[in-house]
């Protein structure tokens, strides 16, 4: 039994790297796993799952993650902040399971809590006030109900505001706050934490608490965060995928 965790593809038709990266690992190295959780940010934006309709791209994905579910693999989808409007007709046509913001899992005899990773931010102020709008019910049904050229607008207009915020405001800032990490993970009573976002990868003590895992970005040589019995967590450059 091997699960594996990774975060932040940001997948989208023009960038053909990341796309090689991604066909790689899914036609090989991912068919050999038990299980595998995408935490957050697997499209660069997402327009709501209409986008299925017109989007041809994305459609392949979706078919790429069938045939992975087909052949046994467990596969967990979370949202993240490019793709908060991720929603379960997506899952169905991959034959994931949609998850919530903030999961447990247990592995051997541990739990884990898994997050997308922004909410631990928690010093990029501004951000953090728009994260619940974009995350509401309220929104959700609104913009799902939008023409697509509205819902293009809009998905333009984020991710333009999100590169000049993020042009401006300084590094440490947008990183994952070691306070709001301890209290995450005390809140959830665990001791070890994956989450991806911060495009900061690797494992980090957390005096007095545990242990957390930042995925990489793919984007970057992508690495695999896996788990097995035998032993326990480990990270797989992308060499050896």
């Amino acid at each position: 039994m091997t699960v594996a965790f990774i975060s932040d593809l940001h997948l989208s038709a023009g960038d053909l790297q990341t796309e090689a990266r991604f066909q790689r690992f899914i036609a090989g190295p991912a068919r050999s796993l038990t299980a595998l959780y995408v935490l957050g940010d697997l499209f660069d934006y997402w327009l709501g799952d209409a986008q299925l309709d017109w989007d041809d791209y994305a459609a392949s994905v979706s078919q790429r993650f069938a045939l992975l579910t087909r052949h046994g693999v467990a596969l967990s989808l979370m949202r993240g902040n490019r793709d908060f409007m991720l929603g379960e007709r997506f899952a169905r046509a991959c034959g994931a399971t949609l998850l919530g913001e903030r999961e447990i899992v247990t592995l051997g005899a541990e739990r884990v809590l898994l997050l997308h990773g922004d909410e631990l931010c928690t010093e990029d102020v501004r951000y953090q006030r728009v994260r619940p709008l974009l995350r509401s019910r309220t929104f959700f049904a609104v913009a799902n109900r939008l023409p697509r050229a509205w819902r293009q607008r809009l998905a333009d207009d984020l991710r333009a505001k999100s590169r000049a915020h993020t042009a401006r405001t300084a590094m440490a800032i947008m990183d994952a706050h070691p306070h709001a990490i301890a209290q995450a993970m005390r809140s959830a009573g665990v001791a070890r934490l994956i989450h991806g976002h911060t495009h900061r990868p690797g494992t980090f003590d957390v005096p007095g608490v545990g242990t957390r895992h930042v995925l990489t970005d793919w984007q970057q040589p992508a690495s695999l965060l896996a788990w097995n019995a035998e032993r326990g967590f480990y990270t797989l450059p992308e060499g050896d995928l």
